[in-house]
């Protein structure tokens, strides 16, 4: 996905901000994101994460990284938690 098209602040700036989104906002904000992964992967196209799994078996691989990443964003924004910590 082309980030160059959005204008206005990151949604990890916003985030270190204010730390969360209430639902209605979160909604509002990833609806276009997700409809145009859903476009992309309908054309055939990834959404820009790669896992290194898809180097073994890409056809079957689908859109399941994009779908569990923009999850992953979504569970950060509405929670203020990452869904992975890693301690040094």
């Amino acid at each position: 996905m082309d980030q160059n098209l959005y204008a206005g602040e990151t949604l990890k700036s916003f985030l270190e901000h204010k730390r969360r989104l209430e639902p209605s906002v979160l909604l509002k904000v990833m609806e276009p994101v997700a409809r145009k992964l859903a476009l992309l992967h309908r054309e055939g196209q990834d959404g820009g994460y790669f896992p290194l799994e898809a180097c073994v078996d890409r056809p079957q691989i689908g859109s399941r990284p994009d779908v569990c990443s923009l999850c992953a964003v979504m569970y950060e924004a509405l929670t203020g938690r990452p869904v992975l910590s890693i301690k040094k």
